[in-house]
Order: C-alpha cells, then sequence, then structure tokens
C-alpha cells in the first residue's frame, strides 16, 4: 500500500482539538466520581486489561472488575466525561497508563493522573468506525473502516500506516473475537445450569442462545469473555469452569426504584416485549438478579410502573397486574382484574403500616395488610379516574389524578378531593411529595406548594419558572426538593429559593428521569438509559 501523509491542514485540525479543546463546564465545576452512571451492559463489545483490571467495552460505557478483589468498581460512561456511548475497542497502555476507548463518537483516553477523559474528535471521521486499537513500542495503533492507523506517543498526528509497519513495532492488539478452532478446541463447563458450545455461545435453561462476542486471556490462567446478552464472565482455564459476573440493571428504561434493606430494586419498560426483567442490585455483596416474567411462575410481566418494599415482601406495579415478591419463601403472587383491581394497568403504589395503596388507570385499590384482602375504593369521584401518584402521610394519604388532588382521611375513612393552588388549574397531578412541613405536586400548569401548618399555597407557574417540563417524580427533604423531568433534573434550593436544571451536559445518563432516590450526600436517578448516582451535597461545589 502506498503510504501518504494526511493533509496538514486536517493534522493541524486534530492538533487543535487534542491540545486547545477546551475543558467543558462537566470538568470545571465537576470532579470525577461526582456523577456515575449504571447502564444496561449486557452486550459486551470489547476488553482490556491493566495491572489489577479488566475493562468490558458495552453499547453503553465501559466495565471494571478488579480480578485480585473479584469485585466491580463504578463504570465509566458519559456522565465520567467519555463521547460517545457505544466501545467499539479498547487498549490499556501500560508506559503512559491511558486507557484507550473507541466511541462512534471519537477516540477516547483517559489520563490516570486526574481521571479525566479527552477526546481526539477527528479520528472517527479520519478512521471510520474503529473496530480495533493496539499498543506498540512507540504507537497507538488503530484499526478502522477506512484502514490501518498510527498515532506516536505523546503526538497528535493520526497517520495512514501498514501492516508490516505495525508488525516491526510489536502492535499489541489485544483481545479478539472467538473463535472455535479444531486443533485448540476450547471446552468450558458453565456455573448455574448453563451449557458452553465450543461454536461459540452459551446456552441457558430456557434454551436461549448468547454467543460469545469477545476474549482475552491473562498471565493467571484466566480467559475473560464477553457475551451479547448475558455481559461479563471468567473462565478457570486449569479448572475449566466458567463464571458469569453480570453488572448494571437489566432494561435501560428505568421507571421506579426502592430501597430494601442493603440493596435496591430496579424496575422499568422493555423495549420488547419478552425482553427485560426486574433488576436486584444487592450492594453489600455486589451482585446483580434479575427476574424475568416468563420464567418466573405468577409473574405475569416485567414492566414495573412502581415499586414498594416492604420487610418481607416487595410490591411492583406492573402493566398485568399487582405484583408480590415474598423475600423468604422467593415466591411471587399477581393480582389482576379478576382479583378486585379496577385495572390491570397499576401505576403508582403507597405502602403504609397497614395498608398497600394501589393507583391504577382506572382507579384506587386498597389492600390491608397483613391479610392481604382488597377492596376497591368505590368514592364517585375517584371511580374510573387516573391515579398518577400516591404517597402516603402517617394513616392518611395523599393521590394525584387526572383531575386534581385528593386526600384519604383515616380518622373518617372517606377521601376529599383538594382544590389546591387558586393562581393555578391543578387538574393533571403527575407527581408529588410529602414532607413534615409541606407537601408538593407537579402539575401540568407547573409546581404547587401546600404549608401544612398555615394551609397557604404558592405556585411556581410553567410559563414563569420552567419550560414544557413534564414532571415525571418529585422528592422533597428539609434542604431541596428534586423533580425528575423529561428535560433533566430540576433542584428547588430552599434557602435560596432557585431553581437549578441538571442535564446530560452536566453528568446525567439520559434527560428522560423517571424516578429519584436520595442516599444521604448522593442522589439517585433513574433515567431512560440506566441509573445514574449524584455526590449533590458536595463541600467543594454550590450547585
Amino acid at each position: 500500500m502506498k503510504r501518504r501523509i494526511l493533509p496538514c491542514m486536517i493534522l493541524l485540525t486534530a492538533m487543535q482539538i487534542l491540545v486547545a479543546q477546551p475543558l467543558s463546564d462537566r470538568q470545571i465545576h465537576y470532579r470525577p466520581g461526582d456523577w456515575i452512571s449504571f447502564p444496561v451492559t449486557r452486550f459486551i463489545t470489547a476488553i482490556a486489561l491493566d495491572h489489577e483490571t479488566v475493562y468490558f467495552g458495552s453499547g453503553e460505557g465501559i466495565l471494571r472488575y478488579r480480578y485480585y478483589e473479584s469485585r466491580w468498581d463504578a463504570p465509566l460512561t458519559v456522565s465520567d466525561g467519555i463521547e460517545g456511548h457505544a466501545v467499539g475497542a479498547l487498549a490499556w497502555d501500560p508506559a503512559s497508563g491511558y486507557l484507550w476507548a473507541a466511541t462512534d463518537r471519537a477516540l477516547n483516553y483517559r489520563v490516570p493522573a486526574s481521571d479525566r477523559w479527552h477526546q481526539i474528535l477527528n479520528a472517527v471521521p479520519l478512521c471510520g468506525e474503529i473496530r480495533d486499537l493496539g499498543v506498540g513500542v512507540r504507537h497507538l495503533w488503530i484499526r478502522g473502516t477506512q484502514g490501518l492507523f498510527r498515532m506516536e506517543r505523546g503526538d497528535v498526528l493520526i497517520r495512514e500506516a501498514t501492516p508490516d509497519e505495525a508488525e516491526d513495532d510489536r502492535a499489541d492488539w489485544g483481545d479478539r473475537p472467538y473463535r472455535d478452532t479444531p486443533e485448540n478446541p476450547l471446552l468450558l463447563f458453565p456455573e448455574g445450569g448453563m451449557l458452553f458450545f465450543p461454536e461459540g455461545y452459551l446456552q441457558d435453561t430456557r434454551l436461549r442462545k448468547y454467543p460469545l462476542s469477545r476474549i482475552l486471556p491473562d498471565d493467571f490462567s484466566n480467559l475473560w469473555i464477553g457475551t451479547r446478552g448475558l455481559g461479563a464472565a471468567r473462565a478457570e482455564l486449569l479448572t475449566r469452569t466458567l463464571t458469569l459476573i453480570p453488572h448494571g440493571p437489566f432494561m435501560p428504561d428505568v421507571r421506579a426504584m426502592a430501597w430494601d434493606g442493603g440493596g435496591m430494586w430496579i424496575g422499568g419498560v422493555a423495549s420488547r416485549e419478552r425482553e427485560g426483567g426486574i433488576t436486584w442490585w444487592d450492594m453489600e455483596s455486589g451482585d446483580w438478579v434479575y427476574f424475568e416474567a416468563p420464567f418466573n411462575a405468577d409473574l405475569r410481566s416485567h414492566d414495573v410502573a412502581a415499586i414498594a418494599a416492604g420487610d418481607g415482601a416487595v410490591w411492583f406495579g406492573t402493566r398485568q397486574g399487582l405484583s408480590r415478591y415474598d423475600k423468604q419463601k422467593n415466591a411471587w403472587r399477581t393480582w389482576t382484574v379478576g382479583d378486585g383491581l379496577w385495572s390491570d394497568a397499576v401505576t403508582t403504589l403507597a405502602l403504609s403500616e397497614k395498608t398497600l395503596w394501589v393507583g391504577t388507570s382506572l382507579g384506587i385499590n386498597e389492600i390491608a395488610l397483613p391479610g392481604l384482602t382488597m377492596r376497591r375504593v368505590r368514592e364517585k369521584p375517584l371511580v374510573h379516574r387516573r391515579i398518577h401518584f400516591m404517597e402516603p402521610d402517617g394513616d392518611d394519604v395523599w393521590a394525584g389524578t387526572d383531575e386534581g388532588i385528593y386526600r384519604y382521611m383515616s380518622r373518617e375513612k372517606r377521601w376529599e378531593y383538594v382544590p389546591g393552588y387558586e393562581g393555578m388549574l391543578v387538574r393533571n397531578v403527575t407527581a408529588l411529595s410529602v414532607t413534615d412541613s409541606d407537601i408538593w405536586f407537579g402539575t401540568d400548569d407547573g409546581v404547587a406548594v401546600l404549608d401544612r401548618k398555615t394551609g397557604r399555597w404558592e405556585g411556581y407557574p410553567m410559563d414563569l419558572f420552567f419550560d414544557g417540563d413534564v414532571f415525571n417524580v418529585l422528592l422533597a427533604d428539609a434542604e431541596n426538593v428534586w423533580a425528575g423531568t423529561n428535560r433533566g433534573v430540576l433542584k428547588f434550593k430552599r434557602a435560596e429559593n432557585r431553581w437549578r436544571r441538571f442535564t446530560v451536559a452536566d453528568g446525567l445518563l439520559d434527560d428522560a428521569v423517571r424516578w429519584i432516590l436520595l442516599e444521604q450526600n448522593h442522589v439517585w436517578f433513574g433515567t431512560a438509559r440506566g441509573l445514574t448516582r449524584f455526590y449533590w451535597n458536595a463541600p467543594y461545589r454550590t450547585d
């Protein structure tokens, strides 16, 4: 192949992008680890190794597994500053310590001294889709759809190259696609009832096949494996055992989350009818467990809109009924219209000590605990009414509906209509949050607040404070009010009486925020692409 140096203008542009590219707002205002995201990483596309970590590239970022300690580190995603979601190739350079990651948007590299990501944005236009990265004695090697390229360490010039040059530089291409060879067949014995087929796939007990995508051996008789659908795996070649090491939520579109002891339940909506699952994340052990509806008796649907965790059981509001998971018996039970639900489409749950309130698309049900007897709420204003959100308030409960606010008064044992803020048409109430001092309501017309002591209403009208936000969830405490919307997260700082918006430019995995959980100095967001955790109370920032 005839070698040519790319035009000087292009090379100068590349130099400007790498050297003079200004720091993003994220790099200026946040430190590494302020934003951490947990996307779906069941589809592995690349693998790389350093002295203590194996990196798995996926369609939504990079997983990090500490192989000496057998535990996961936090993933590396767009929330950390990577440009682009889909990682096509990885390489670790032992000479510089840089981790290189090629995405659909740029060639990214992570500087170990600062833990910050930088980009060579013109690499993709020049090289095409980057499919492999190699590390040589003097160069980084790039294999793309436009050919073979090299870049000298410490330089910014990307030049076309030949295979002979790569061989002379002793380029190490790292991982490779799995290919069975008759001369050296690979025989592995997976745990958990899986079967391994040397042709290149795993088969589960439901006869579903999961191809092996990439493999990379290490110096300790381990073979690191990426799959399409089961995530990462490790094979111990001395014993021939294969262990899956799953990580991340099963589905990207997270609609509900709930704390339960030392872990978190995660539910959402599947992009495909049969591909989905409810996720249990044991944060103490680091284990991720999935429950798929077709393969768990009496769990009719894994499309979840609401979760309520109790002492012995967890409740899930799904598209096909109300499901209860008994943690001790590891058993499911589902209630539907045939059992007395107003509708199989459960939209919200509110759990108190003696009652589970079930909001549906056609009204409210009440389940007495622990007897599990169900009744329909038959007050006329609430019959055939869509219930968007409910939250307990001691023995009382508040409900946001498509026709305003309702409150159940436990002493009187009746529901009452609450007119709301006079300055706004409080009709379609999509979110609410109850505190000791006030109650917040998200509506189509803005945000309304009820002072519990004075009974006074205040409002933040849509046209003055927001710009077409759809309020999916509200979460208030004594310091702040968090609002998940279709355009990011809004934070209301009570002490300053001001709203502040956070988006993907700050560190969110996606701007569509469906759920929020607080964890002391951190806040968790369920988004359309997975989970994001934000260190909101960092002492070195005043958001």
